[in-house]
């Protein structure tokens, strides 16, 4: 993702591992910032696992 393109990132996680064994994992929308923000500050304490899976989504353009 390029920060500078604009719009914003989205940031989904799951504490699910479905995938691995041919399954659809849940991912919950934690939250959504500007790209240009660079970073951002989530609270991981509401996933109540070892194991926890990442997607960002933004625009892509180089």
């Amino acid at each position: 993702m390029n920060p500078d393109a604009g719009g914003n990132v989205k940031i989904w996680v799951t504490t699910t591992n479905n995938y691995k064994t041919g399954g659809t994992d849940e991912y919950r929308l934690l939250t959504e910032v500007p790209a240009s923000q660079r970073h951002a500050v989530v609270d991981v304490r509401i996933c109540h696992r070892n194991s926890i899976k990442w997607c960002w989504k933004g625009r892509r353009i180089w």
